[in-house]
């Protein structure tokens, strides 16, 4: 009996694609694709994950997807309470060990699905691109290569050079909009499994399962890494600091939001000082197992922020992203800074984005009500 039949899973997710991943063979051999395939997604203890797919023809209506077809259609960019679930309900249509012939679905349920998740592929591949993106640039300024040039190294890093929403920027007291109403801001992190990635131009902490989310105005961003800039990218009041972390998340839109963290030195930050040896050892382009961590051990050390709508601040320079910056100036060693710059190859030493134009943005900053 081999390692995947021994090992217990649970379920956690199932999800649709539009046109099935996988090519179905009919007796003769001949490939035939079909419309559309469910991934049932399970995952055990240890991060593992184990997905069930069945593949669907284009006919009757499925009797699964019927019960949920209003929901759908009412799903937006948001999610919607099913109650108590039978995952059972699901149906593989036999009892073989692994789905072997595709399974029935009505036209009008492939079209449901596909407007549910039309505009999210466009915004998944910006993201996809800074998250795991090694193109030949560079924050050396003169060298051709550098944060001035970004929009001319490739057609769709333009908007880096014409945007009129970029990050970071220079968030100045006297010109933000006090915002009680924006409310505190919410986090749910979860242990989970995660690695440490050099990318060449950072170091990137990457969650594998489900660490957890924040909430912005009812909104759920799923959590998915986090990494760090230095010296910082966004300044206050003209002063930029050593340090800046982003933790960024994701919403079911592809909509993009981070939280940015800013440190001086002094003593050394906790999360770092837990990652500070995987750090010194990981080589660029390679990435080292961290076993289970828990997000939580991030400190934002305030409730006081700053919230404005930016860009992503590496290429492809996205715009449209939710900015939350703490206001609290927390610390960090110099040996933790060291680490990081050391651990990235020599033309990212120093790695953040120089201040954009805020261009007559609305920039708000939430305090407590006394």
């Amino acid at each position: 009996m081999d390692s995947a039949k021994r090992t217990r899973v649970f379920i956690r997710r199932i999800n649709w694609k539009r046109t099935i991943e996988v090519g179905y063979a009919k007796p003769s051999m001949e490939s035939l694709w079909n419309d559309m395939e469910l991934h049932i997604v399970h995952s055990n203890p240890n991060g593992g994950t184990a997905v069930v797919g069945t593949p669907y023809g284009s006919d009757s209506p499925h009797p699964f997807l019927s019960t949920l077809m209003d929901k759908i259609v009412s799903l937006g960019s948001g999610q919607v309470d099913l109650g108590n679930f039978d995952p059972n309900s699901v149906g593989f249509g036999g009892t073989e060990p692994y789905c072997r012939y595709a399974r029935a679905v009505s036209p009008e349920q492939i079209q449901v699905l596909k407007d549910a998740v039309a505009d999210v592929i466009k915004d998944l591949r910006a993201l996809d691109e800074e998250v795991d993106d090694e193109s030949p640039f560079t924050y050396v300024e003169g060298s051709g290569k550098g944060p001035k040039e970004w929009g001319q190294l490739n057609p769709h890093w333009k908007v880096c050079n014409n945007g009129k929403l970029q990050s970071p920027i220079d968030l100045l007291d006297a010109r933000v909009e006090v915002f009680p109403n924006l409310g505190k801001l919410k986090r749910d992190y979860k242990p989970a499994p995660a690695v440490v990635m050099n990318r060449g131009h950072d170091i990137t902490v990457k969650w594998k399962g489900y660490p957890g989310k924040v909430i912005i105005n009812g909104t759920d961003y799923n959590l998915l890494q986090c990494h760090w800039h230095s010296p910082s990218e966004h300044t206050f009041n003209g002063s930029r600091y050593d340090l800046e972390l982003h933790v960024i998340h994701l919403n079911s839109k592809g909509e993009v939001a981070v939280t940015g963290i800013v440190y001086k030195y002094g003593q050394p930050d906790p999360f770092l000082t837990k990652l500070l040896e995987h750090i010194k050892r990981v080589d660029h382009n390679e990435q080292i197992e961290l076993g289970i961590v828990n997000p939580g051990i991030i400190k934002f050390g305030s409730r006081k922020y700053y919230r404005y709508i930016g860009s992503l601040t590496v290429p492809p320079c996205t715009e449209g992203v939710i900015w939350t910056i703490v206001k609290k100036v927390r610390t960090v060693s110099r040996e933790q800074v060291r680490a990081l710059r050391e651990a990235v190859h020599d033309g990212f030493e120093a790695n953040a984005r120089p201040t954009q134009e805020s261009a007559g943005r609305s920039v708000l900053f939430y305090t407590p009500k006394v």
